[in-house]
């Protein structure tokens, strides 16, 4: 059973729930899934109910099983780290915990959250602050070796309970009493198990190779400077001769990352803290940066960690970019320079979107510890968007310079800024950049509730463009990308919206229609083309709409210029017939559509144009499609 299929299995039903009392309901628990501090007030409650479960010895195992499952559910709502804290941690439950976990049998898989639930408790019990030589007795075997042995038992698990072991040994391998006597074995005995795992000398599982690595990257962050720098040095050259195999890579790249940071954190002489977010002030430091040197085994490194930025795991990605953030917080400001320039250099039309990905990422870690001097920020501009995943991401980078940055350092910049989330939060397919941009925006309700593509190109943009300091960058990014899109659905959105919006602003949406959308309705590109005229069409029906509105003669609304330039389109448009080239089923609706929006908004033509526009629709017939039919009959009757 893989981990996924195992997550699945442990979803608990109403009817476990049930069983087990304890008093509330399935959907109660999932509404707070977007804000679970809410139900922090109930956790002593209910946990004591599931506890008092587990320490029932007359109770049959099934029982126990489903209350370890409801207990699993609340830790997916609440967070494994928040619950812990709330878990008992007496000293007369260590021994019983122990003996029941030595009991287990990590190969049985099905059981998996029984482990889970009972090493998450371990986590918090064997924190007591009480030397735990004073628990052993002569009847049985050192109780620190056993708790020791229980953890390496479950790192070696294939299921989730292994993610808890790699916690709770990095927790007990760094307490006081065990790190002088367990703590430098631990290591010497992954030292020399490193190599072999890894170079595949010996055959082990692929999951033993995640738990060595996982767990000396927890040792490596929790434990106490002083005590981690004898091995940092001896750790950090065995790692760095690992070569992993392709099929490796995205089960224990993860943890490797995470271990080569937090050693090359103990590497690195503190104090280096280089750049104020807030004065962008260098550091003490900085006059004897030059002298300082960056060890070999730092730049190696950094330049893994640097590559990991492009990986296809987005896990990966974000594991290195917090690395990064971290490093850079230690180094010399010089070389802190050039490993943002590496960054830089990852946003060029050369690179794929994943890169792309990784440096935004990047960056907003910089920036979340205030270390991207404001100087750079204007630089961080790109010419266009490759995917959703790089929208989100870049994002998430305005979120985390609004939070780290003196608005005065951001004021250049919050105008670019807000327009770019603006229009991606509007007419982004996934619109991800709702969450940052609304956090703060007046009319947060409004952005919440639109999640459908239609109603986000006919209502929202229409309500946002309401607000004169956005309309003319929605209107101009409807002409410059959403015209010209692939996707012919979105060219007859965007024609909807330029109706709607010529309503706001009448004159503006009239000098566009002239100079930008109408010498575009003969261009020999077809998506241009076929994007054009149906906004042309639009636009002309909502401009003849207004002058009626007014009381205007058309001519007087318009202009003569106007006029003049919507006659010649489709003069122009009648002597190309570009139905009858590549792409003609478009092009026949496009211009059916076209004729349409002319008529219904009276527009007037001299006869001679009539009578081409309806031997046109005569020559439509001609397809072979029936929605064409359709259309030209309703244009001619």
């Amino acid at each position: 059973m893989t981990l996924e299929v195992a997550d699945e299995c442990s979803q608990c039903t109403e009817k476990e729930i049930d069983v087990i009392g304890l008093g509330c309901s399935k959907e109660s628990f999932t509404e707070h899934s977007e804000q679970p501090h809410l139900i922090d007030s109930h956790l002593d409650g209910l946990l004591t109910k599931i506890i008092n479960i587990i320490r029932e010895e007359g109770l049959d195992y099934e029982v126990k099983h489903v209350a370890f499952r409801c207990l699993y559910f609340i830790l997916k709502v609440r967070g494994f780290k928040v619950v812990a804290r709330h878990l008992p941690h007496e000293t007369a439950d260590l021994e019983p915990l122990l003996h029941y976990l030595e009991n287990q049998d990590p190969g049985v898989q099905l059981k998996w959250e029984i482990h889970y639930g009972l090493l998450l408790w371990l986590s918090i019990v064997v924190k007591i602050p009480f030397h735990l030589q004073r628990f052993d007795t002569s009847t049985s075997e050192p109780i620190m070796e056993r708790i020791l042995n229980v953890c390496k038992k479950y790192l070696a698990g294939t299921t989730k309970a292994q993610d808890m072991a790699f916690y709770v040994s990095a927790i007990y391998l760094t307490r006081p009493d065990v790190k002088d006597s367990y703590l430098p074995g631990f290591i010497n005995w992954a030292h020399e198990v490193c190599p072999f795992v890894f170079n595949l000398k010996i055959t082990v599982k692929l999951t033993f190779k995640k738990g060595v690595l996982s767990t000396l990257a927890g040792v490596f962050k929790h434990g106490q400077r002083e005590q981690m720098m004898e091995h940092a040095h001896a750790v950090l050259r065995t790692i760095l001769t690992i070569k992993f195999q392709p099929s490796e890579l995205l089960i224990v790249k993860k943890p490797f990352d995470i271990l080569e940071t937090s050693i090359c954190l103990l590497e690195i002489p503190a104090g280096q803290q280089i750049i104020s977010c807030q004065s962008a002030a260098i550091s003490v430091n900085d006059e004897d940066d030059d002298d300082y040197g960056v060890p070999e085994e730092i730049e190696e490194v950094l330049n893994e960690i640097l590559q990991a930025l492009q990986d296809k795991n987005r896990e990966v990605q974000y594991s290195a970019a917090k690395g990064i953030g971290r490093l850079t917080s230690r180094i010399s400001k010089n070389f802190a320079d050039q490993v943002i320039e590496s960054i830089m250099e990852l946003f060029s039309l050369w690179e794929s979107d994943m890169a792309w990905h990784g440096g935004c990422l990047a960056l907003a870690e910089l920036a979340r510890h205030g270390l991207l001097l404001p100087q750079r920020l204007s630089s961080l501009r790109g010419n266009f968007s490759v995917g959703s995943a790089v929208r989100d991401a870049a994002c998430y980078l305005c979120w985390a310079l609004a939070r780290s940055y003196d608005p005065s350092l951001l004021q250049p910049f919050v105008h670019q800024l807000a327009k770019a989330l603006v229009i991606t939060t509007v007419f982004d397919r996934t619109r991800r950049s709702t969450g940052h941009f609304s956090s703060r925006h007046r009319h947060s309700d409004h952005l919440r509730l639109v999640r459908l593509r239609k109603n986000a190109y006919l209502q929202l943009s229409l309500f946002v463009a309401q607000y004169e300091e956005y309309r003319p960058h929605l209107i101009q990014h409807l002409v410059d990308r959403k015209v010209i899109h692939w996707d012919t659905v979105i060219r007859q959105l965007t024609s909807q919206a330029f109706h709607q919006m010529t309503f706001l602003d009448p004159e503006s949406m009239k000098l566009i229609l002239s100079t930008q959308i109408l010498p575009r309705c003969t261009n020999p590109e077809l998506y241009l083309r076929h994007g054009s005229i149906l906004a042309s069409g639009k636009v002309i029906s909502a401009l003849c709409q207004v002058a009626k509105d007014h009381q205007r003669r058309l001519p007087d609304e318009l202009g003569d210029v106007a006029m003049e330039s919507i006659s010649q389109t489709c003069i122009a448009i009648l002597e190309e017939r570009f139905w009858r080239r590549f792409g003609g089923d478009q092009m026949r609706i496009a211009v059916c559509n076209f004729i349409q929006d002319l008529s219904s908004g009276g527009f007037p033509l001299l006869d001679a144009v009539v009578d081409r526009w309806l031997k046109a629709l005569r020559e439509c017939l001609a397809s072979a499609d029936s929605n064409v039919h359709t259309l030209v009959f309703n244009r001619i009757f």
